[in-house]
């Protein structure tokens, strides 16, 4: 897809917020097309509550006019802060009463966005709306794009009341939708029991593994001063997902293997220390990235031991990426999410299945795998991920070819 405009509807402040899929697809767009990235308006009560955050902060200016709402980011780039304050839903006494408010905001959004296309001269656009089925759901009557796209990946809702709306109005919102595209096999699933345009577009990874650090610098074997095999994982953000009864099991099964946990986190959780009165356990603290790239590169297998849960089914298989760029052999916890790395990866169901597929892995190890997993993870990139959604507008899937 070249030349169009795409008008993008997504969660965090470009500027303040985190840093997104949706972020990393924009900037894919922006190489062929010209995007217009619009922030959801802040609602009555942030105006008040959180006038200290900064994208609130930004906001407000907008509204009080001290900056204009219409911002370029870089070539083919732009940013709309809406100009005014959206009604809050949550004061909705019932249903009747949240859809009258919510076409109020729909309609001001959609009021907002068409002045923005019309000053930067988009006659015709595509709108992608990164998981808000609530203020873009009657964007495509009110806007009349050429092709509405809706977007879902992991998204986690610490708010009861938002996680509530989701469940409740995105099938609406899937029904409506021109394409849905999925990061992960099961949101897939699910929303292609809404709507049969669903396409699995996968995801870029943004993995950079010197592959000539001298595994000397940081030397993991000396630590551990044996020369037995080293079974490794790396919990980055949480170990709360972890299986750590796997990790028990390996640890009594096998006392002639290392079993290693490193992590960059403040603290463990206690269950995670109590492994420590297994000699063959160790728990080793990365202080930089170079450190654990190296510590990587010692590994003989990489395991990923999830607990088999909603999170691990729903989210895209970042680490899998990670260990599969430096070629290592790898054994994970099978679910619908890691389907598409099963020919390059170990699956494994229970303690004995992981246990077998590590011995599987030691043994089978060769180089001319380990060139195949580095392959196989370069193709996991931005430029391929939004290859597959113009694929999408095609009503064709290469990846989903692959995966079947």
């Amino acid at each position: 897809m070249k030349h169009k405009n795409i008008v993008v509807l997504a969660h965090p402040d470009w500027i303040n917020g985190y840093e997104t899929n949706t972020k990393k697809i924009v900037h894919e767009f922006t190489k062929q097309n010209r995007v217009l990235y619009v922030q959801a308006p802040i609602n009555r009560f942030n105006g008040i509550f959180q006038k200290n955050n900064p994208a609130v902060k930004n906001r407000l200016s907008v509204i009080n006019k001290e900056i204009d709402p219409l911002i370029k980011l870089k070539d083919n780039l732009w940013m709309l802060y809406p100009t005014y304050k959206e009604e809050a839903l949550n004061l909705a006494i019932n249903n009747w009463t949240f859809n009258f408010i919510n076409r109020i905001n729909s309609r001001r959004f959609a009021e907002e966005i068409l002045k923005a296309t019309r000053e930067l001269g988009f006659d015709n656009f595509v709108i992608f709306n990164d998981r808000n089925p609530v203020l873009g759901l009657h964007l495509k009557e009110l806007l009349k794009p050429e092709k509405y796209i809706y977007y879902i990946s992991q998204c986690e809702f610490t708010d009861q009341f938002q996680s509530q709306i989701l469940t409740k109005h995105e099938p609406k919102m899937l029904r409506k939708a021109d394409i849905v595209v999925t990061n992960s096999l099961y949101y897939k699933e699910y929303a292609s029991s809404i709507n049969e345009n669903t396409y699995f577009i996968g995801q870029g990874n943004d993995i950079n593994i010197d592959d000539t650090i001298e595994s000397n610098s940081f030397d993991l074997r000396t630590s551990l001063n044996n020369n037995l095999p080293i079974i490794g994982c790396i919990a980055d953000y949480t170990t709360s997902n972890l299986d750590l009864k796997i990790f028990e099991e390996i640890l009594i099964e096998r006392p002639k293997w290392n079993l290693v946990l490193m992590h960059s986190l403040a603290e463990l959780p206690t269950a995670v220390y109590q492994l420590e009165k297994y000699s063959n356990f160790s728990i080793v603290p990365l202080e930089s990235t170079k450190q654990k790239n190296a510590y990587l590169q010692q590994l003989d297998v990489c395991i990923i031991p999830e607990i088999a849960n909603t999170l691990a089914k729903e989210k895209y298989p970042e680490k899998l990426d990670e260990y599969l760029t430096l070629g290592k052999a790898t054994v994970s916890t099978k679910s619908i999410a890691n389907d598409i790395f099963s020919e390059h990866v170990y699956m494994a169901s229970s303690s004995e299945e992981f246990i077998v597929k590590i011995e599987h892995a030691l043994a089978e190890d060769n180089n001319r795998l380990m060139e195949e997993r580095k392959e196989f993870a370069s193709l996991h990139n931005w430029q391929n991920t939004v290859q597959e959604i113009y694929n999408s507008i095609e009503g064709k899937s290469n990846i989903e070819n692959m995966v079947a």
